[in-house]
């Protein structure tokens, strides 16, 4: 039931991001795709989510998606909130509004404000020089941008921490390091981009952090990556 509805969410939120101006191209090739809905959906369909935390919420659809699949979760987002006029520039379009615009359009429509915590900042480090030249332009002040070190609010902890960040291997390397540390007791770490353009780099950052860190497990679920503590 709750899958369902999560599908027709992120149709609900594609519908009305490209009536604010972002080109379909885009959301279809940075968003979740139905087949990510659906394995997110496996991977903890059996376990009592009620706190997620989201690093890389961009516009907002996964954010969307993921308080409608765990219909009980509050939810805590970092996002460094930039433009998103390179990566509209890429599809020959021009917006010069930050992604937060866009986030707390979707989050009024469905009526979730009250369950999100929004921090804007990068977490764990500041992104892959890669990513920051490709934003500079469009973001000057980039690299001002907070870092979060730590998730305050009393040592809080989460059942589920969905990562669609910086995917460059070192910087999904950093994000585990610290994601790691604030899972409940059989929480899971569920990674977006294992696969595609992108997969050979996420996939490089995991490998990292599992040879290090080897009390944590690493497998692939549908078209999603989940490391997760060994029992």
């Amino acid at each position: 039931m709750y899958l369902e509805k999560a599908l027709e969410i992120r149709e609900q939120s594609f519908k009305i991001l490209r009536q604010m101006g972002i080109p379909k191209e885009l959301l279809y090739s940075i968003c979740l795709v139905p087949d990510d809905i659906k394995s997110i959906h496996d991977v903890a369909k059996d376990k009592n989510i009620s706190s997620i935390l989201e690093i890389g919420s961009f516009v907002g659809v996964s954010t969307m998606v993921l308080l409608t699949l765990f219909k009980n979760s509050n939810i805590c987002c970092v996002d460094p909130s930039l433009s998103i006029a390179s990566d509209a520039e890429t599809y020959g379009a021009t917006i010069h509004e930050s992604t937060e615009y866009f986030f707390k359009a979707l989050s009024n429509h469905f009526g979730f404000c009250d369950k999100i915590t929004k921090i804007k900042a990068f977490f764990s480090k500041l992104p892959d020089n890669n990513t920051v030249a490709y934003h500079l332009p469009n973001n000057p002040n980039i690299l001002k941008t907070p870092v979060v070190s730590t998730i305050q609010e009393g040592n809080r902890k989460f059942d589920l921490i969905f990562i669609d960040a910086d995917h460059y291997a070192n910087s999904v390397q950093s994000n585990l390091d610290l994601t790691t540390k604030l899972l409940n007791t059989n929480g899971i770490v569920v990674l977006h981009d294992v696969y595609g353009k992108w997969g050979e780099e996420v996939q490089k950052g995991i490998k990292a952090f599992i040879d290090k860190k080897q009390e944590y497990t690493f497998h692939i679920q549908g078209t999603v990556g989940v490391v997760s503590k060994k029992y």
